[in-house]
């Protein structure tokens, strides 16, 4: 796949940014890990660049996600700086093709995580933008139904987000089971592991 590097195919190149981009996050040295985002994110950029006039759904998908690596690797401020040029992008993968769930999980983590901001992360996005971005539990539990509708139980992670966003609401029944459902489901990732043992936590399965 690295051989296609050069190709001006959009759909060619936002795979080979998928397949940096994975390779980073096995990585267990932190400059190998940076140095493979950097490059997956340089190629994701030209896969936009030569986009064709109909959209291409996996270079606006892959470029929102290496464009939140990148801003998690520069700090707090970058991340921040960058959330809403993730947000577009997400959107506009969408627009392109709106039966993946696991883009309207991603962004269903991106309301969350704005809708769940601390306070000291609040006090910096206040700084940094005239308007800062903000969300509501409402919209994350949204698109992460939107997401388990598309494909049912095809992401632990995504069915223990509904959980969350439930309990967050202040519906204990709902949070409860779908907690339950996410631990029922098999465990096959570090993923599914991690939420396998937040599950059984909280439901005390």
């Amino acid at each position: 796949l690295f051989r296609w590097g050069s190709s001006d195919c959009s759909e060619l190149l936002w795979r080979l940014a998928r397949v940096l981009c994975e390779k980073a996050k096995l990585s267990k040295n932190k400059e190998d890990r940076e140095r493979l985002m950097y490059e997956a994110f340089a190629v994701v950029q030209k896969a936009l660049d030569k986009e064709p006039k109909d959209g291409c759904f996996g270079a606006h998908k892959w470029y929102a996600i290496l464009l939140d690596y990148i801003g998690e690797i520069e700090g707090t401020k970058s991340r921040l700086q960058k959330s809403y040029e993730v947000k577009e992008h997400l959107e506009r993968a969408l627009q392109i093709c709106s039966s993946d769930a696991t883009t309207w999980h991603i962004l269903g983590i991106w309301h969350l995580s704005f809708a769940d901001m601390g306070y000291a992360t609040r006090l910096a996005a206040n700084a940094f933008f005239a308007t800062p971005p903000s969300s509501t539990y409402e919209q994350a539990l949204q698109h992460f139904l939107k997401a388990e509708e598309i494909s049912p139980r095809f992401y632990s992670t995504n069915t223990y987000y509904i959980g969350e966003v439930y309990e967050k609401m202040g519906n204990k029944d709902e949070a409860i089971k779908y907690y339950k459902e996410a631990f029922k489901m098999p465990v096959v990732s570090a993923d599914d592991r991690s939420v396998h043992q937040k599950a059984r936590a909280v439901t005390h399965c």
